[in-house]
């Protein structure tokens, strides 16, 4: 039994490094001007192509799969994912197409397998929640004091000009309405937004994992369960 699962760890991990792989996008001023990852995915036609056909005559255990898929492709898309908040779907695409790959590697399905219930059983949540929740993550460390000082500059408490019922509900100033259609994008306006839409209970949890534990049961039912 250990020997198999050896086997299939190595076979799984050979089959990630031959078609999955990450390149950021040239240059750092390219990244500085664009927050994006470039991703690549070479997946064969059969949708079985990067592993062993051996490994395809039994189900592998997905329970030793999922951690391996986890720390070589989800820890991979979620590194600096917060960047990217606010960009187009267009944008968001490539790195949706590797995670999908990646939960129908765990599994062993086909190329063209639904993904939704593999992310269920999973707990996965899809690319743009996962940048919505690491921002949304960022957002409650800046307002709980413990965020870089640089994002207290960019994500401000919203103070009231007179005593309001909201004074008080932990909401952030939603800068003024931009006039170019791509400012309404920038991080200093869409995540403000975005915590302001979470319930109360949310915005006032008394944790950071109790926080993130609401965000991420919010995004599960809001891309999943819908």
């Amino acid at each position: 039994m250990v020997i198999s699962r050896l086997d299939y760890c190595n076979a799984l991990l050979a089959g990630l490094q031959r078609n999955l792989w990450f390149r950021p996008w040239l240059s750092p001023a390219w990244i500085t001007a664009t927050p994006s990852l470039l991703v690549y995915s070479a997946t064969s036609s059969s949708g079985h192509g990067y592993l062993p056909p051996g490994l395809l005559q039994r189900p592998p255990c997905w329970s030793t799969a999922q951690p391996l898929v986890q720390a070589m492709v989800i820890s991979r898309l979620d590194y600096c994912n917060a960047l990217l908040a606010g960009l187009p779907a267009c944008a968001i695409k490539p790195l949706q197409m590797v995670q999908n790959a990646a939960a129908r590697l765990v599994f062993t399905q086909p190329k063209r397998a639904h993904v939704t219930p593999l992310f269920i059983q999973l707990h996965w949540l899809p690319v743009a929640a996962r940048i919505k929740h690491k921002a949304l993550t960022l957002a409650y460390k800046t307002i709980s004091g413990s965020a870089p000082a640089y994002l207290e500059e960019i994500l401000r408490p919203y103070v009231p000009a007179r005593e309001l019922r909201s004074s008080n509900t932990n909401r952030l100033a939603v800068p003024p309405a931009c006039s170019k259609r791509h400012q309404a994008k920038l991080f200093s306006v869409i995540v403000p937004q975005w915590w302001n839409k979470l319930p109360e209970a949310t915005r006032l949890a008394s944790s950071l994992s109790t926080f993130k534990k609401h965000v991420k049961t919010l995004l599960f039912h809001d891309y999943l369960l819908h």
